[in-house]
């Protein structure tokens, strides 16, 4: 028992060590919304739907993340990415990512909305504006 504390001070430690130096965003303005970690353990949370054109896409020794070690993708319906220290699992419009050292998940291209176009201005339904009648004319020579 008296072993064990030592160990779990230690453990204990060193989780708060590695969480004081994760800066966790929640936002969805430069990308698809989701909850992104930067730090000493770096991943991401994202819903959206990949930019994956081909059916079947599979690459070793490379991937959409730096340090990735293999990705297999199924068009948009699933991804599996994994690194020394790290993995990305993508199923449907969810995609996960966690990793730390050499693995730093990175949240792949995602499809964008058509944006709508800005609205015309209306066309202007008013007269211009009459000068006052009431006002006497200026006298000008």
């Amino acid at each position: 028992m008296s072993r064990s504390l030592p160990k779990f001070l230690g453990a204990a430690a060193l989780c708060a060590l590695a969480s004081s130096c994760t800066l966790i965003s929640v936002d969805s303005q430069d990308g698809p919304p989701g909850a992104r970690a930067d730090g000493l353990i770096d991943g991401h949370a994202v819903f959206g739907w990949r930019a994956e054109k081909g059916l079947l896409r599979a690459e070793l020794l490379d991937g959409t993340s730096h340090g990735a070690l293999f990705e297999i993708s199924v068009w948009k319906l699933l991804r599996l990415e994994a690194g020394l220290a790290g993995v990305c699992v993508g199923i449907g419009p969810f995609d996960l990512g966690i990793g730390t050292l050499f693995f730093e998940p990175v949240v792949p291209q995602m499809m964008q909305e058509p944006k709508p176009k800005p609205a015309e201005p209306a066309p202007n339904s008013t007269p211009p504006a009459q000068p006052d009648s009431t006002t006497p004319p200026a006298a000008g020579g």
